[in-house]
């Protein structure tokens, strides 16, 4: 059997398993079946800030819809399988604990899971009121928790990025436990603000990403939310988040991560550590499977460790960044281009022997108008031919080649 602990944040989980802030963790009893499933750590749901009012804490009903994570405008259709199940949340709000009554949910979590599997807690304070963080700073500084993440997962709080790294700084040096931060979806500097957290002291980050785009059918608009936005498909979002993942790791970042959304299968949890990662959290997948899901995971996880011949899963962490190829024009001369008088030192060579006479690829993709078809074949202009590369990138039977000049 392989080793799956890991190390998160300045403390030892069993495995690299997370059940995230959500749904899930709303309850002790879903965070007791968590941790009978199996996971290594539980984030509670975050409590929200007073000024969001009673909605913080009310839900509409019903609160979820499932639907097909691939068509998320069309219901699920269960002959398709479980893995075409998506889930889209309709007027969720925070936890349903108060900032009176959070601290014993907090104390009757830990002791309902033992001491095992360690406990998170969670807020989102106001984006308009920098001290309001300092109250749920203050409550989790007295509290039992074994961490704490501070859930800076909305776009509004990214107006003035520096407000929020001095916020971590307070709570760094106020808490005597770790702390963790949960970034925004769709940052266009993740690297850069994911090390400003680091700077700011922040012994973790949660990589995380949104759920919801616009979408409809173009037949016949059903949008389950009144026409506003539609679900993003479930599990289709972490190609983005290991690429945050693999962009800050060769930044230098050294603080822990782990990745949340878009895991919707055990393979993803090895692709995210590979990636860079040191933890996975898990909620949509829990909610439409249940809890023991993290079981099945698990088992598959630590087969296919045994079978590549790998002792611990520590070992594939950041496996894949020296092979990455981060720009690949990068090996490529810069020259002046065509249009500003230069000269290419590459030009498209048409080979007739090759040629099936198609001329449908070739033409339509120049850009400079430097290919004409012509009696099945094609004669290029080479004071038009800008050495782009369209037309060779694009022919089926490579009867254009860029050759040099």
């Amino acid at each position: 059997m392989a080793d799956l602990s890991v190390d998160y944040a300045g403390f030892h989980l069993k495995n690299p398993l997370i059940c995230a802030s959500g749904p899930p963790t709303d309850t002790v009893e879903g965070c007791k079946a968590a941790a009978e499933a199996g996971f290594g750590a539980v984030v509670l749901k975050s409590i929200m800030h007073r000024e969001v009012g009673p909605l913080r804490y009310q839900h509409a009903v019903p609160r979820f819809k499932v639907l097909d994570r691939f068509r998320p405008y069309d219901p699920w259709d269960p002959k398709k399988g479980i893995d075409s199940m998506g889930v889209s949340t309709r007027g969720e709000g925070g936890s349903v604990w108060t900032e009176n009554e959070y601290p014993r949910f907090i104390s009757d979590v830990k002791r309902a899971v033992g001491s095992l599997v360690k406990v998170g807690a969670s807020a989102v304070a106001s984006a308009r009121n920098p001290h309001s963080w300092n109250e749920y700073i203050e409550m989790f500084r007295k509290s039992n928790a074994d961490f704490v993440e501070l859930d800076f997962g909305y776009a509004r709080f990214y107006k003035y990025p520096q407000d929020l790294f001095d916020i971590v700084r307070r709570a760094k040096n106020s808490l005597p436990i770790p702390l963790t931060v949960k970034i925004a979806p769709f940052l266009t500097d993740p690297s850069g603000i994911v090390n400003g957290f680091e700077e700011a002291g922040a012994d973790g980050i949660t990589i995380s990403d949104s759920t919801y785009c616009l979408d409809f059918d173009i037949n016949g608009p059903k949008l389950p939310f009144h026409n506003t936005w539609a679900p993003f498909p479930t599990g289709v979002s972490l190609p983005y988040i290991n690429r945050c993942i693999a962009e800050c790791r060769m930044t230098g970042l050294k603080t822990s991560v782990s990745a949340s959304f878009g895991v919707w299968h055990w393979e993803d949890v090895i692709k995210c550590i590979m990636a860079g990662s040191d933890a996975v959290q898990i909620c949509r997948r829990v909610m439409l499977r249940g809890y023991r899901e993290a079981t099945d995971w698990l088992n598959k996880i630590d087969r296919w460790l045994d079978a590549n011949n790998y002792h611990a899963i520590r070992d594939l962490k950041g496996r894949i960044l020296a092979e990455i190829v981060t720009d690949y024009a990068r090996a490529i001369p810069r020259e002046e281009p065509l249009e500003r008088g230069g000269r290419p030192s590459l030009k498209a060579v048409w080979h007739e022997e090759k040629c099936r006479g198609c001329s449908d690829f070739c033409t339509r993709v120049c850009l400079y108008f430097a290919l004409r078809a012509s009696d099945k074949k094609i004669e290029v202009d080479e004071s038009k031919c800008a050495g782009c590369g369209m037309c060779e990138s694009v022919c089926p039977y490579r009867a254009l080649i860029l050759e040099p000049r």
